[in-house]
């Protein structure tokens, strides 16, 4: 939680915790710092998934690249075994 989210928790516990004032006219103080953290948190949110999407397409990447080279491996290996056989058969 980095320090504008935490000074506006603490602005809303202020103006909750205000006892000369009642309830109903606490309210119009909170509705602006309530929009204030309501932005915040989707401009958190909104980091989290992009940082979310590009490590998804890393690990994409990734496992395409763990196929190829097991595809790879496995036609090296089947072109040494096929090599193997025939030297052996014609040795």
């Amino acid at each position: 939680m980095d320090d504008e989210i935490s000074n506006l928790l603490t602005e809303l516990k202020q103006i909750s915790e205000n006892g000369c004032a009642p309830p109903v006219a606490r309210v119009p103080l909170q509705i602006p710092v309530f929009a204030k953290l309501i932005a915040r948190i989707a401009e958190e949110r909104a980091k989290s998934a992009e940082k979310m999407e590009r490590q998804t397409n890393k690990l994409i990447f990734l496992t395409w690249a763990i196929v190829w080279l097991t595809m790879g491996l496995f036609v090296l290996t089947t072109g040494l075994l096929i090599l193997t056989l025939l030297l052996v058969k014609f040795a």
